[in-house]
């Protein structure tokens, strides 16, 4: 689906995709973001997403501060191979009331 198409989508929930294969999917996941300027609630958990330890990792909701992040007020990252804080994510999201990483290293 094209940006135009999923501009108004509030809830994407993308959970036990595999999205984490080959590495943290950060580009696919910033350029989902910014088509995604009005999203709320974002769910990968269970997708096999690592942070790899390094700031890099999270870049993805930094490229996407004027795009999805900036109104997101739920995100689910349960379930993954994070194992760093993510606080570039708290920062991009001032919005945020859950944050879900239960089950994380």
């Amino acid at each position: 689906a094209s940006a135009a198409r999923t501009v108004g989508l509030l809830v994407l929930r993308a959970s036990q995709n595999d999205l984490g294969r080959g590495g943290f999917a950060g580009d696919l996941l910033a350029t989902l973001l910014r088509g995604l300027p009005q999203l709320q609630e974002l769910d990968l958990s269970h997708n096999g997403l690592r942070s790899g330890g390094h700031p890099a990792a999270w870049a993805w909701v930094q490229s996407s501060r004027n795009g999805g992040a900036a109104c997101l007020t739920h995100v689910d990252l349960s379930g993954n191979a994070l194992c760093e804080p993510a606080a570039a994510l708290l920062t991009a999201a001032p919005r945020l009331l859950e944050l879900r990483l239960g089950g994380n290293e």
